[in-house]
C-alpha cells in the first residue's frame, strides 16, 4: 500500500521536498511508517528522531487531518492512500540554530 506524507516548516527544508509517497506492507502501523521514514531520510531528518528511533518529544503525528496519540501508534493500521504528517513542536521563545530544543533568551 502507499501512504503519502507531507513535510512542513524546517522539516520540508531538511527533507528537500514537500511530499513523499511511502510504500508499506498491508497491516502496517504508524510505528512501521515512522521506521521506514527514518531509514529513507537518514541523515536528513536525524534531528527529528531520538536515539531510540522514535520521534523526539514535542512532535505529533496526524493521520488524515486528525492527531493520533502516541499510545495508538503501534496499533493503528494504515490504509492505502492515507496522509500522514509529522507536526513539528510549536513553542514560545526561540530555537537555537541547529537545535530542536526551545530556549529562553
Amino acid at each position: 500500500m502507499r501512504v503519502v506524507t507531507r513535510f512542513f516548516a524546517f522539516m520540508r527544508e531538511m527533507a528537500g521536498r514537500e511530499t513523499d509517497e511511502i510504500t508499506l506492507a498491508e497491516g502496517a502501523t504508524l510505528t512501521d511508517f515512522l521506521k521506514v521514514l527514518r531509514e529513507r531520510y537518514r541523515g536528513s531528518l536525524d534531528r527529528v528522531f531520538g536515539v531510540d528511533g522514535g520521534l523526539r518529544p514535542g512532535f505529533a503525528v496526524a493521520l488524515n487531518g486528525e492527531t493520533v496519540g502516541r499510545e495508538r501508534w503501534d496499533t493503528l493500521l494504515l490504509k492505502d492512500g492515507d496522509l500522514v504528517v509529522i507536526l513539528p513542536p510549536i513553542s514560545g521563545g526561540y530555537l537555537k540554530l541547529g537545535s530542536l530544543t526551545p530556549r529562553c533568551p
